[in-house]
């Protein structure tokens, strides 16, 4: 049998459901793993590696950390609802959204997870969606429109930058929206501009912030048959 050992680092963000509390809180643990790729045939020792058998075997579960107690934010509300939690890359940055008016516009706030501070930064009205760059400071999230609630603007802000939105994409057909994210890998955020049948995408180096958006599929539609 052929073993390859990669040691590395898991971070596992979940949330938990506590007894005679309304709302979940949010935990972070780290673990270190072991990585083992077995082959399909161990009798063989020229066979490929079966990526399909790759196996995850943790071996150390440190204490689990809590990042963000729900309740304790939605205290002195009567409304409160979790968007999205979106941890830097370099796992000290926690950037989470919320909506305290039941409209889904949610507001994006940033923590320091190594003393679980606020950095005051907000940015309000948002889709609630965050989209990180590499540079660990970099984000990119969606505005809707105040009327139609439609998601028509892209902006990005880097912490540190006195709270500066840059807007980075602005859909005017009315009849599209536009979401952002990243692909699989990490190594590229997208940008997706879409209606009912259409659909237009544009995309940078995550690892590149500043760099523009460029169209690598131009509308594509769909044909209902």
């Amino acid at each position: 049998m052929i073993n390859i050992e990669i040691l590395g680092k898991f971070y596992d963000n979940h949330s938990l459901s506590l007894i005679n509390r309304q709302l979940a809180i949010h935990l972070n643990k780290c673990n270190d793993f072991d990585v083992f790729l077995t082959p399909l045939d161990s009798a063989n020792p020229n066979c490929s590696v079966d990526l399909n058998t790759l196996k995850l075997i943790k071996k150390l579960s440190n204490k689990e950390e809590l990042i963000l107690d729900v309740n304790l934010l939605a205290k002195d509300h009567e409304y409160f609802s979790i968007g999205s939690l979106s941890i830097s890359p370099n796992n000290k940055i926690l950037a989470y959204s919320c909506d305290v008016q039941s409209r889904r516009l949610y507001t994006i706030h940033f923590i320091n997870l190594a003393d679980n501070k606020s950095y005051g930064n907000k940015i309000s009205n948002t889709s609630g969606s965050i989209t990180w760059a590499k540079d660990n400071k970099t984000i990119f999230y969606v505005k809707k429109d105040p009327q139609t609630l439609r998601l028509n603007k892209i902006y990005k802000n880097s912490l540190g930058s006195n709270n500066k939105d840059i807007l980075v994409f602005e859909e005017k057909d009315e009849e599209f929206s536009c979401v952002i994210g990243k692909t699989k890998s990490e190594k590229y955020i997208v940008i997706n501009s879409h209606s009912t049948l259409t659909t237009e995408c544009r995309f940078i180096d995550s690892s590149k912030p500043d760099s523009d958006f460029k169209i690598f599929s131009e509308l594509l539609i769909s044909y209902l048959i």
